[in-house]
């Protein structure tokens, strides 16, 4: 039986290993799509090194899979649940740029986070120990009636949309901006075809 610190060891180093291969060409020929980005990404006008580069390409080929496609197929329910709002953004596919948004916030596919205080305070009012235990619901945030007009209806035109489905603060989603992109491509995608 493999010890559980090896465990996965041999598969990492070949995932990095692959990765590296991937690196080096495209550093040498370049292409259009992310992995040519990322190996030829600079920092303050240097290239990155290996290792950081190499961490980047990982965290973007890995993060985001479960999250993202649960956030499309979750998409895809809304609409069929709600027939008037895919009519509406098969008619004006534009509506996509604030609708992706609006999917992760309907769906919230992060469900919740637990946390433990690090000092004594307060939240709603709420006396809070160091110690204590936290769950944060991500799911009621965004239906929060206080910070969103209407929370409990699919709203793809919705701005502003300040949900917190990509986290918050240093746990903040660094994968936002593909993922949105993401779910802005096969949701246009689908409603064409």
């Amino acid at each position: 039986q493999r010890d559980q610190q090896a465990f996965g060891t041999a598969e990492f180093e070949q995932l990095f290993a692959y990765l590296g291969t991937i690196v080096e060409k495209r550093r040498r020929e370049p292409t259009d799509d992310l992995g040519s980005v990322i190996a030829n990404g600079l920092v303050k006008g240097q290239a990155m090194g290996m290792l950081e580069t190499l961490s980047y390409l990982m965290l973007t080929s890995t993060a985001g899979h479960e999250t993202t496609s649960s956030a499309i197929s979750g998409g895809l329910l809304a609409l069929i649940e709600n027939p008037a709002v895919d009519k509406a953004t098969r008619q004006n596919p534009a509506l996509w740029e604030t609708g992706a948004d609006e999917i992760v916030r309907w769906v919230s596919p992060i469900r919740h986070f637990m946390r433990t205080a690090a000092r004594d305070c307060q939240v709603g009012g709420q006396a809070i120990r160091a110690g204590d235990s936290l769950a944060l619901f991500y799911l009621s945030a965004n239906r929060d009636e206080t910070v969103f007009e209407n929370p409990f209806d699919f709203n793809p035109a919705r701005t502003p949309n300040r949900h917190l489905g990509f986290g918050l603060g240093g746990h903040f989603c660094l994968g936002r901006l593909l993922a949105l992109s993401e779910i802005r491509t096969l949701i246009r995608e689908v409603q064409s075809r």
